[in-house]
This record gives structure tokens, C-alpha cells and sequence, in this order.
């Protein structure tokens, strides 16, 4: 990502982020994430052990705290300072980070990666090496979970973004993002909803690492 679409993204999050805490979650969000949660305790229960989640791009924490009431220790990251003090007054682990950098954690130290509307923001080009960045630091049976909107191939500052504020999108048709998806995990399960009247979809997967 270059630095100018980087610091046009961390301001508007920055400066969004007290209106975002106070905002309601649209419960189609809410129910994918209890779909990946009863995931999660079915894989705790099989594992009988304590169970370590990194969220990447955790925005103002609404689902990292959610995690940490499951008695999951979650670590999250985010590249808005702002929204990155919302998750720390939330009593969450939480640091300023760009994620599509190399991430600084060992190989196979988590349990779970999630990732809920942040991945769109990364450039294509640059998608295969964060994924490779989530493969790396998952357990062998670990999983991740990837939340995005898309639905049409796009990439670049959106004219039409609701926030009117043209923010850098990379968007996917179902199949484009199964597909590269599928080049670094297996896909457990895949779902696409329509919004806005098929304007667009929220798409959602759950991901393993290849036996």
C-alpha cells in the first residue's frame, strides 16, 4: 500500500472512529460472526485448551470484545492510532500495526486469525503476501475467518463509497476471491449475501490450512 492511500485511509478511520463505537452492528454481521463462534467452540471443545485469536484491522474492538467474553485471548491490530485506543479502553490487547507488513509473531502461535471488512483495503498486489503472512502464523489446525464486501472486480479509490470520501478499495467477484483464497487455504465454507438490492455482497469464508 503506498503512503499516500495508506494516510488517506488511517485519517478517515481516525477521525470516523467515536461515530463507529457508537454505531449499531448490522445484525447480518452480527450472525456471521456467531456462525464463525460456534466454529470456534466446537474446535475448543475437540482441543480442550486455551485458545489464542489475532484480529487484523479491529476497528473500534465491537468483535474482539466479544472474543475476550469467551474466555479467548485476542490480540488486535489496527493501523488508526484512534481506533486502536477505543479496543485498549475496551481493557484488549491492541497495537498500531499495518498489517500488510510482515506480522510480528512466530510461526503457528494462533489458534484463529479473523478478519471482518479490513482485508478489502489491501492492494491486490499485495493480498498473496498477507495471506502468506496468516498462513504463516496459524497452528495446523487452526482457522481463519475472512469477512469482505465485494461481488464485481474492482480496484482504487471508490467514487460511489458511502462514506463519501472515495476510500481505496479492492473488491472480488465470488469466484476471484475463492480463488485466491484457495491458494493458500482450504475453504470450509463460503457465503455471499446480497445488500443494497445486489449493489454489492458481504462475503464470507472460513478457512483451514491445507492437510
Amino acid at each position: 500500500m503506498d503512503h499516500q492511500t495508506r494516510s488517506h485511509l488511517q485519517q478517515f478511520y481516525d477521525e470516523d472512529a467515536l461515530k463507529r463505537n457508537l454505531r449499531e452492528a448490522e445484525d447480518w454481521k452480527l450472525q456471521a460472526r456467531e456462525e464463525f463462534a460456534e466454529v470456534l467452540r466446537r474446535r475448543r471443545l475437540a482441543q480442550g485448551s486455551s485458545y489464542r485469536l489475532l484480529e487484523l484491522g479491529s476497528g473500534t474492538g465491537r468483535d474482539a470484545h466479544f472474543w475476550s467474553q469467551q474466555s479467548i485471548e485476542v490480540i488486535c491490530l489496527d493501523f488508526s492510532p484512534e481506533m486502536v485506543k477505543l479496543c485498549q479502553g475496551k481493557g484488549l490487547t491492541a497495537h498500531v500495526y499495518d498489517f500488510t507488513q510482515s506480522l510480528n509473531f512466530e510461526d503457528s502461535s494462533m489458534n484463529a486469525v479473523y478478519c471482518m471488512n479490513s482485508l478489502l483495503h489491501v492492494p491486490k498486489k499485495q493480498l498473496p503476501s498477507v495471506l502468506t503472512e496468516i498462513r504463516r502464523v496459524l497452528m495446523q489446525d487452526g482457522v481463519f475467518y475472512c469477512g469482505v464486501y465485494g461481488g464485481r472486480d474492482f480496484e482504487g479509490p471508490m467514487m460511489d463509497d458511502p462514506s463519501g470520501q472515495s476510500r481505496f478499495f479492492a473488491l472480488y467477484t465470488d469466484d476471484g476471491l475463492k480463488k485466491i483464497l484457495s491458494e493458500f487455504f482450504r475453504i470450509v465454507s463460503f457465503a455471499s449475501l446480497d445488500l443494497q438490492n445486489g449493489r454489492y455482497k458481504f462475503q464470507s469464508a472460513v478457512l483451514t490450512l491445507p492437510s
